[in-house]
């Protein structure tokens, strides 16, 4: 029986280049929080141990999301909330209603944050995989952002209407991959959009063993 996961999935290379995730380090958010909401460091040290379970995630996350090549993004978020309603309530007997009010704003600005890196990742993926001059990359990147919010719309359109999808999934992938092609055409060369064509035919295959997983 297939299983239906809400995804969106990222163009990967099976090979990935290092990518930092430093801006979620403890220490950096500490440092934002002291500064920012000017926070005593007797209120940070009880808050600590929140902000490192909530830095090991978000880390964990980003990077389990680019290895595997795709994000469960509804999963994402609602793990990054519940480890920031953690963090509050460590430190809700002690702050005032306004620093609370500072300290939410803050980690869900985090949380955006951290979905942002994926998505960046997407595009240097992209970059990477079809080798664009710098040129060709400010050209493209509003064409690749809108084309895979399309998709990640596509698939969570048809995994809401369950395992009868699979056949629908396989024609709109195709008219959606046919239709980047088309928009990319006049920016790319031969050998690019050759890479590009096998590369939607093999992010076809993960998508269809991924997301209709036996």
């Amino acid at each position: 029986m297939y299983k239906i996961i809400l995804v969106a999935f990222v163009l990967m290379l099976s090979v990935l280049p290092a990518y930092g995730t430093d801006e979620f380090d403890t220490e950096k958010m500490i440092t934002d929080l002291e500064q920012k909401i000017k926070l005593s460091q007797e209120k940070l040290e009880k808050l600590k141990p929140a902000l490192d379970e909530k830095s090991t995630e978000l880390k964990k996350s980003i990077h389990e999301s680019i290895d595997k090549g795709f994000a469960e993004l509804e999963k994402l978020s609602k793990n990054f909330e519940t480890l920031s309603k953690d963090a509050e309530k460590k430190v809700q007997d002690v702050l005032t209603s306004e620093e609370m009010q500072q300290l939410q704003d803050y980690l869900k600005n985090i949380d955006k944050e951290a979905i942002q890196r994926v998505n960046e990742t997407i595009i240097d993926e992209v970059s990477a995989l079809l080798e664009l001059t710098e040129e060709q990359v400010v050209k493209l990147k509003p064409m690749l952002d809108d084309s895979f919010n399309q998709l990640a719309d596509l698939l969570n359109d048809v995994s809401r209407k369950g395992t009868e999808s699979l056949g629908e999934f396989k024609t709109r992938y195709d008219e959606w991959a046919k239709d980047l092609q088309k928009k990319l055409k006049g920016a790319l060369n031969n050998k690019q959009l050759d890479t590009l064509e096998k590369h939607n035919e093999e992010l076809k295959v993960k998508i269809e063993e991924n997301v209709y997983a036996i």
